[in-house]
């Protein structure tokens, strides 16, 4: 298919829209200019054109750049015309409705973090990270087992990629390399607390037909709102719905 001559507007502002969804506070536009290598000038007309058109926030306070969340619902029109909601939603309200859990389905991106695509329960306050839109860094807790288990990263990698500031109790590299092989084998990962405080997590990968693990499905509850029974059944659910998502990948668009 014959593409068109890039417009440079387009593709700067694309890029400042990218770097401020991975950043953890909102971004003036000298710090966006420094990391984008562009000129404040420039940096500074996007970020202003963006909020006029409602995309970004600009925070008084800080003086900064955020996305704002009507960039929520163009998320939502992408999952509409996609189709997977209509899917997976009743998937994701079954495992709510039984163990009283919120689930979550994210998309895995290039960097291998997690964007929220959507979610069914009560959101966590102590889980910034897993509202709707926003990114969730890997390698941490049980969605973070589980990319790096189904990467088949090597015992080096994961030593690169290991940060232990991201968990509130950090295994030992051969305990996540031993949470590795267990979520291979068994299709799920369970943090009991590690990652954070109280909280149970519990992830599964869904894969393409070609076997990449491209969305993420992530369970999660109050350690003292679950019986210890119900752990697993929890996990086996958790797991099966992610398997029966695979088969219909093939069916839907999500990128």
């Amino acid at each position: 298919m014959k593409k068109g001559k890039p417009v440079g507007a387009a593709v700067a502002a694309a890029r400042v829209l990218r770097l401020l969804s991975e950043a953890k506070h909102p971004l003036n536009a000298n710090q966006v200019a420094t990391a984008l290598a562009m000129y404040r000038g420039t940096a500074y007309n996007i970020l202003w054109s963006l909020e006029d058109c409602g995309l970004l926030h600009y925070n008084e306070r800080s003086r900064g750049f955020s996305l704002s969340v009507n960039m929520l619902g163009l998320t939502q029109g992408i999952l509409v015309r996609s189709g997977i909601m209509d899917f997976v939603r009743p998937l994701m309200f079954s495992l709510h409705e039984r163990f009283g859990a919120t689930a979550f389905l994210g998309k895995l991106g290039e960097d291998r973090s997690i964007f929220v695509l959507d979610s069914i329960g009560p959101l966590f306050r102590d889980d910034l990270y897993s509202t709707v839109g926003r990114h969730y860094p890997g390698y941490a807790g049980a969605p973070g087992v589980v990319i790096a288990a189904f990467a088949r990263l090597s015992r080096a990698e994961v030593a690169r990629h290991l940060n232990k500031d991201d968990w509130c109790k950090p295994p030992t590299l051969d305990e996540f390399m031993r949470r590795m092989r267990l979520a291979r084998e068994e299709g799920y990962s369970i943090d009991e607390g590690d990652r954070w405080r109280r909280l149970l997590q519990v992830s599964a990968p869904v894969l393409n037909d070609q076997g990449e693990h491209v969305l993420m499905l992530t369970v999660v509850t109050y350690l003292d709102r679950i019986k210890k029974s119900d752990v697993k059944p929890l996990a086996l659910e958790t797991r099966d719905a992610a398997w029966r998502i695979s088969l219909v990948l093939e069916k839907i668009e999500i990128d």
